[in-house]
């Protein structure tokens, strides 16, 4: 749980000096002064180090990296952050002057915290360098900018507190109203767009008075509090669940030419004596181009959209193990390669015409050497262009690698055919039931053409294919 304490606003200046550490308190301080076992500094972070404290070596790296992709998001002013390592949850309860709740807890732009990387209680820092506004909005956003697929929360288990007692209720120790806060922050941002909610955060009162709070609101936003609020528990485009918002604004972006994009190994985070894995890293696709794509990943890779309400693994499913081909038409939205694993991998990124609404303009899949044989193709529902049919084609190289089993999808595609050509009238197209178990067969030409017509939504399942060598002289196709 969380508290906040206080709403005063810290002074300090910057100062630009880059990795200093000062041990304090050696011999012991004065009665008034806590005792600190060290103070670590950077451009825009001062690490008070409590005795006992768990700090980790790249502590200052990540919190610097950390501003950076949420300033660029939320555009706050400059400023620069204290951050009181403490060294249990007593300390921390004694520092935020709650018995009960907190481990952590901010004043303006003070954190106390016994966590080496706090994300929640630096939002709220941050925040205090554009304006103190009510509390729901406060803690609304502190909830509501994460990275991270463990936050998502499942529509079902949405219980939204009224607005006349969220209002007027401050938030320590009530978890529904932190969950009614980050409920309404990101339907706002979803609606109007994380820049207009900064402005509204700028701009609104600091109060705990419902009907001061929902004047403003309306004025501000131009809906009716009361319906707005009815709509908190509803997830956006009927997605199972609400999750925050990741800023996608890290770098490097994700190539999309086919180039590797290689990603480091990482070690876990030693915390004391505690082995924790570090958050998950967070490679963006460089704008909200649908593709489609053909992405090639080496394992510890999923791929999640900004809002992360949309997401799927990228790891092969028929064939055990990595380089598995992937071959998405995304929602219109942003997406990132999420990778959540410790060992080193990479992944190859191509944009182009892999799947498209007519045979001709489909661009062939090649897999690359290496590959798996194992193709997954996902579709993402809802396209606009395809609001009359809904009917994709993909073509698909087999090369020597002529025995093709499909597993079709549990559920959708109301029809799934391949056929040796884009001709489909071809004596020689079959029709692949859907619904059912798989199905294989051997390809006579070096190259077939898929079509389906009503896909299953790409985050929920795709349409599977493996290419393997035949064991036995090829059977013709029907």
């Amino acid at each position: 749980m969380r508290g906040h304490r206080g709403f005063g606003r810290g002074g300090l200046g910057v100062l630009s000096i880059t990795g200093w550490v000062a041990v304090l308190c050696a011999a012991g301080c004065g009665d008034d002064e806590p005792e600190l076992a060290a103070v670590l500094g950077s451009e825009h972070f001062e690490v008070q180090v409590s005795p006992g404290a768990p700090l980790r070596p790249d502590m200052l790296e990540t919190l610097e990296e950390h501003y950076r992709v949420t300033r660029a998001f939320l555009k706050f002013p400059e400023g620069r952050v204290i951050y009181s390592l403490l060294a249990s949850l007593k300390d921390a309860q004694q520092a935020c002057e709650v018995t009960q709740f907190p481990a952590a807890c901010t004043q303006g732009n003070h954190v106390y915290t016994t966590s080496t990387f706090d994300q929640h209680e630096l939002i709220h820092a941050y925040m205090s360098f554009v304006a103190e506004p009510a509390p729901i909005l406060q803690e609304g956003i502190a909830e509501g900018v994460i990275c991270s697929e463990l936050s998502n929360v499942p529509a079902s288990a949405i219980e939204v507190v009224p607005w006349q007692t969220a209002l007027s209720t401050f938030p320590t120790g009530r978890r529904d109203v932190y969950d009614t806060a980050f409920y309404l922050f990101v339907h706002l941002v979803q609606r109007f767009g994380i820049d207009a909610f900064v402005d509204y955060y700028r701009h609104a009162p600091r109060t705990l008075d419902p009907n001061v709070f929902r004047a403003d609101f309306e004025a501000f936003w131009d809906v009716p509090l009361d319906s707005f609020w009815q709509e908190l528990a509803q997830s956006r485009d009927g997605l199972p669940g609400l999750a925050p918002v990741c800023p996608c604004t890290q770098t490097p972006t994700v190539p999309i030419d086919g180039r590797p994009l290689e990603i480091s190994a990482r070690d876990t985070w030693m915390v004391g004596d505690v082995d924790l894995v570090p958050p998950d890293g967070v490679f963006p696709f460089p704008d909200d181009d649908p593709g489609a794509y053909t992405i090639v990943s080496h394992g510890g890779l999923s791929l999640r959209s900004c809002w992360q309400d949309r997401k799927f693994d990228l790891s092969g499913y028929a064939i055990p193990g990595s380089d598995a081909v992937i071959v998405a038409r995304l929602a219109p939205e942003r997406h990132y390669l999420a990778f959540t694993a410790l060992e080193a991998t990479s992944a190859s990124v191509t944009k182009g015409d892999f799947v498209t609404a007519t045979c001709d303009a489909a661009r062939t899949i090649t897999l690359p050497p290496g590959a798996s044989g194992e193709i997954g193709v996902r579709i993402a529902a809802g396209d606009a262009t395809q609001a009359a049919t809904n009917e994709w084609y993909w073509r698909v190289a087999v090369g020597d690698l002529s025995h093709v089993t499909v597993s079709p999808p549990a559920v959708g595609a109301t029809k799934l055919t391949v056929c040796p050509s884009c001709d489909q009238g071809s004596p020689a197209c079959v029709t692949i039931p859907t619904g059912g178990s798989d199905f294989a067969m051997d390809a006579t030409t070096p190259e077939l053409v898929f079509r389906v017509v009503d896909p299953p939504d790409a985050y929920y399942l795709g349409i599977q294919m493996t290419l393997t060598k035949p064991s036995a002289p090829p059977l013709p196709m029907p």
